[in-house]
């Protein structure tokens, strides 16, 4: 029998439970049944009634601004991070989302949906310091149909989430790889920016297997709960350097010996992704950057 998948959590212990035949149920959790999330595997079930839940391998976290921790998404092993040339990309947010991957244990896919676009060529130019970073880097169109194929493939067998800024084509991209029916709207005409259509975490099987998890916009996203020694390391180009700094507990900002530093210095660190760095450990919410 297939797996039993919690794909979506409304609050109030109800979920929204797929059986081992596809369909889909809405159950309580018992009482002895702690808070469950989209990707949750259900191994235990009397009637309408969740009983037990499977040990989880990874849990995605999202943080708010203050830096509360809010469950997203669990089991999942990849976070594709979907981009567009409109609207514009935010460095910082790409950061983060790349950093919460990292220390979330994830590997992590850049998509950049709507490549038709005549401002693609100046997207190009942003995506050079992830691929010197040793992200994939996956350029499609929904519209067009370049590319699907092969994001296809990517997600194909696996448990992955889809994440991104809102009006990158998230919803468009949902529908053509899970034959799902999610709300898409255009990008708002005041501020070319995109307008939400997802409102929590939603869980869908994909015809070759596995699942994709839409999660819902991220405007509060935040690194607010993490610590420096741990954010460094969620750059994944610093490690090679970050234990030959002078001091070891170097916040690889002002301090005098920083390896880090130097390696930027040196071309072997983008200067924006070390900019980028000590922007979160000034500011680590987003909303800011999103509002601007």
């Amino acid at each position: 029998m297939a797996e039993r998948i919690i794909t979506a959590s409304f609050g109030h212990r109800l979920v929204e439970l797929c059986d081992g035949d596809g369909q889909l149920h809405h159950c309580r959790l018992g009482a002895g049944v702690g808070a469950a999330v989209a990707g949750d595997v259900v191994v235990g079930l009397s009637g309408e009634m969740v009983t037990e839940l499977r040990k989880r391998h990874s849990l995605l976290m999202r943080f708010s601004a203050g830096g509360r921790p809010r469950p997203a998404v669990a089991n999942v092993e990849q976070l594709v991070l979907v981009l567009a040339p409109m609207p514009t990309p935010l460095p910082r947010l790409i950061d983060h989302c790349l950093a919460t991957a990292e220390l979330s244990g994830l590997t992590a896919q850049i998509v950049i949906n709507k490549c038709e676009l005549s401002a693609m060529a100046d997207v190009e130019q942003l995506l050079t310091r992830y691929r010197r970073c040793g992200y994939p880097l996956l350029r499609c169109s929904a519209r067009c149909g370049d590319g699907l194929a092969e994001l296809q493939r990517l997600l194909a067998n696996r448990y992955s989430v889809l994440i991104g800024q809102s009006g990158v084509g998230k919803s468009t991209l949902l529908n053509y790889l899970t034959g799902a029916q999610s709300n898409t709207k255009p990008l708002s005409a005041k501020n070319r920016r995109g307008v939400h259509t997802t409102a929590v975490t939603q869980g869908h099987p994909l015809p070759d297997g596995g699942w994709l998890f839409d999660m819902p916009g991220i405007q509060d996203c935040s690194l607010a709960h993490v610590e420096a020694r741990q954010l460094a390391q969620a750059f994944a180009e610093f490690r090679p350097f970050i234990d030959q700094c002078r001091f070891h507990n170097c916040r690889h900002d002002q301090e005098p010996g920083c390896a880090v530093v130097a390696a930027s210095g040196r071309g072997e660190i983008s200067p924006e992704r070390l900019e980028s760095y000590r922007q979160s450990l000034r500011t680590p919410s987003l909303i800011a950057d999103l509002e601007a």
